[in-house]
């Protein structure tokens, strides 16, 4: 089975999963975000590359991790998904370490 092209308009908007990553990357970017540089200073710039080379990946995993645990320990509605939408952002930073890119 050939992988689907991921550009075609209908794929990327329809997909379930489509709203909640816009979302984490929202949030990155003006969210809780914001305060580490959000839209202002290149993603790539920010924090959080600093500590994944001084700390490796473990860092960025660890604290998806934490994000989790408080999202599902502590928090419900709006303060659930915004925990969630944090920990996605930093497994997708963990990626980016993973593939060298940090």
């Amino acid at each position: 089975m050939s992988k689907p092209d991921t550009t075609a308009p209908n794929l990327t908007a329809t997909h379930p999963l489509y709203p909640i990553l816009m979302a984490a990357i929202e949030q990155a970017m003006y969210g809780k975000g914001e305060r580490h540089g959000g839209a202002v200073t290149p993603f790539m710039d920010q924090p959080w590359a600093h500590y994944a080379k001084l700390h490796g990946r473990g860092f960025l995993t660890g604290q998806a991790a934490k994000k989790l645990e408080e999202a599902s320990s502590t928090r419900s509605g709006t303060a659930f998904e915004q925990e969630v939408l944090g920990a996605i952002v930093y497994a997708g930073m963990a990626i980016l370490k993973e593939r060298g890119e940090v």
